[in-house]
């Protein structure tokens, strides 16, 4: 080394101290994907801020529906799931109507959508509010297999109760839940070879897999990827996509994508962000109500 030219001595000083550079780059990037992906499950599932929501708690006029399960992880284990179920007005065995299932989004408990359970069932529309593991009342570990599994079953018992259309089955699903909507009518196409008439995306994403990007982690780290890009041309129903162009969590670039690779759907723009969706101008009610009542899930509004 004392006998190199100098310039050739800080070539190679250079090349080391390069590499070296690179190696420590490559092993801090990945401990921090390691790190990402033993903490996913709290990112997708934020269990601990929804259950700092306070719920309000069943109304009287719904039913109280329990499901056991064991964990996926400990077979060991039982786990229990809730949901909540509210007639129609007017539903009965002699004039049964639509069954809209509500998916809410991330952070979020069913306690929170009951307004909404309560506006469709008096539009006439059955309504089921399936709880995710792990939010709210319910017990155990969320997963994406856990959920769709679970909201499955939900599904299958209330379709078969006599006050139910099951051929007027309604997804609505709102953020995270609309990728669980997706998997969950694929689900049920594979499994009982039932569809959804109306699928309803709410500021939704083409996947989790994708939305990885935005925290530099590969997709194939995902352990939930939701992947509704792949499953949504596969589904037959009508759909329609619902997006605020200020979406600061998951952009609307990400309505785009699904619009095209659904180019069937209806795209309804809407002028607000994530949190306050979607928004005031009353667009959204005025547009859900119509594509309703044009696939004859509800009556024409006045």
């Amino acid at each position: 080394m004392i006998g190199l030219p100098r310039q050739r001595r800080h070539g190679f000083f250079a090349k080391v101290a390069l590499s070296t550079i690179a190696i420590s780059a490559l092993t801090g990037y990945t401990a921090y994907c390691g790190f990402m992906y033993t903490v996913q499950d709290q990112i997708i599932f934020a269990t601990d801020f929804a259950d700092r929501h306070r719920g309000t708690g069943k109304p009287p006029e719904a039913e109280q529906l329990w499901l056991e399960a064991p964990s996926i992880d400990a077979l060991t284990v039982t786990e229990k799931t809730e949901a909540w179920y509210f007639i129609g007005k007017g539903r009965s065995a002699s004039n049964p109507g639509p069954l809209v299932v509500l998916f809410h989004g991330n952070g979020d408990i069913i306690d929170n959508y009951t307004r909404l359970a309560q506006l469709y069932a008096s539009l006439g529309c059955n309504v089921l509010l399936p709880e995710y593991r792990g939010y709210g009342r319910a017990t155990g570990k969320p997963s994406q297999q856990a959920i769709v599994s679970d909201t499955v079953r939900f599904i299958s018992d209330a379709l078969k109760r006599p006050e139910v259309d099951p051929t007027k089955l309604v997804h609505l699903g709102r953020s995270l839940g609309g990728g669980v909507a997706v998997a969950v009518a694929a689900s049920l196409r594979d499994t009982a070879n039932v569809q959804p008439a109306v699928l309803v995306l709410d500021c939704t994403f083409t996947s989790v897999a994708a939305m990885s990007s935005k925290y530099l982690v590969p997709s194939f780290l995902v352990k939930h990827p939701f992947r509704t890009d792949l499953e949504l041309p596969k589904l037959a129903g009508a759909v329609i996509i619902t997006h605020g162009t200020a979406d600061r969590v998951i952009p609307y670039s990400h309505a785009l994508a699904l619009q095209k690779i659904r180019p069937d759907a209806t795209l309804v723009t809407l002028a607000c962000d994530h949190l306050d969706f979607p928004g005031k101008s009353g667009e959204y009610e005025r547009s859900l109500r119509a594509f309703l009542a044009a696939n004859g899930i509800i009556d024409a509004a006045p």
